[in-house]
């Protein structure tokens, strides 16, 4: 049993026994057993968001599975908090979620059928979210950030300025002012018209967990306000260099628009947008695994898109 179990009994009741360390990561997860089931107690990283932050996406996630969306359900604790501060570290708990997750599941089965039928599925259950995230009203201390122009491509990005990435060649440092000045214009232009809301944000294989059919959206983390393509596109980019890229965007977008608009011609648009985050994300964490190697895949992956895209606009 880990050390820290006995020390969160106050919160919720569980059994100490049954406490375990699941993962330790930028958030550290545990799990442990109570008279209602398996729960999962998450130690948040320090300094990524506020208490009020935290209690912000405990709220959206409880509305969302309120309004039957998957997601897990926020566990309050004993004294009805969200969010419990414990010895310098914010702690919250969330209900178990059973199944596999979806790089799992897909390895399993890498079937064209079994691939259609998940990607087809999570455009369905991203448009039920975002239907959901439409129709429900935070309430007035509701506190998340925005992944909008200014928190992609302003001054200072909510994850960090990408084009001042050290790892970053002279020719790409170039490529990506270059693009952040180009993308801080079209959006401009765009954001008006673009839809716009609560998102998720980081929807990448490992965070959505299927058992057998049913789809669930694990890690809310990262949600906030965005473009509603920041979610298509974060769910598509660690796909971009598979074979079947185009029919796992074909299968997602149908999926999506069984309920809601997607304008596909600015798809790309928000795969560079994506994929440059990421440059930035690194920067902050050197002592990560790989974190040299992974700070140059983002960067080649980035610049590929960005002159794709580049090309792409110049010559229209």
């Amino acid at each position: 049993m880990d050390s820290l179990g006995p020390e969160l009994l106050q919160y919720w009741e569980f059994d100490p026994d049954s406490f375990q360390l699941l993962a330790a990561r930028e958030n550290t997860i545990y799990c442990a057993e109570t008279a209602q089931g398996k729960i999962v107690i998450r130690k948040h990283r320090a300094g990524y968001q506020d208490a009020a932050g935290i209690e912000s996406e405990l709220c959206l996630m409880h509305a969302m599975k309120a309004a039957n969306c998957s997601v897990p359900d926020a566990i309050a604790a004993k004294d009805n908090r969200f969010v419990i501060a414990h010895d310098g570290d914010h702690f919250t708990a969330v209900s178990w979620v059973s199944g596999q997750t979806m790089s799992d599941v897909l390895s399993s089965d890498p079937s064209v059928d079994r691939i259609t039928q998940i990607y087809h599925d999570l455009g369905l259950r991203l448009a039920k979210f975002h239907d959901a995230a439409d129709a429900w009203t935070p309430p007035k201390n509701f506190s998340r950030h925005s992944w909008d122009r200014a928190g992609l491509v302003g001054p200072q990005p909510f994850w960090g300025r990408f084009w001042g990435n050290p790892d970053l060649l002279p020719d790409e440092r170039y490529i990506f002012t270059q693009i952040q000045d180009q993308m801080n214009e079209a959006l401009s232009h765009l954001e008006d018209t673009l839809d716009y809301g609560l998102i998720h944000a980081d929807l990448i294989p490992d965070n959505v967990m299927i058992d057998e059919n049913e789809i669930t959206f694990l890690d809310f983390d990262d949600c906030g306000f965005g473009f509603r393509l920041f979610d298509i596109a974060t769910i598509l980019l660690k796909q971009i260099e598979t074979h079947d890229f185009q029919d796992k965007a074909k299968a997602l977008m149908e999926g999506y628009r069984t309920r809601r608009d997607l304008d596909p011609r600015f798809v790309m648009m928000f795969l560079v947008l994506r994929s440059l985050t990421y440059v930035g994300w690194i920067v902050d964490r050197p002592n990560i695994e790989n974190a040299a190697a992974r700070s140059r895949h983002f960067i080649e992956r980035a610049r590929l898109l960005s002159e794709q895209f580049m090309g792409n606009e110049n010559s229209d």
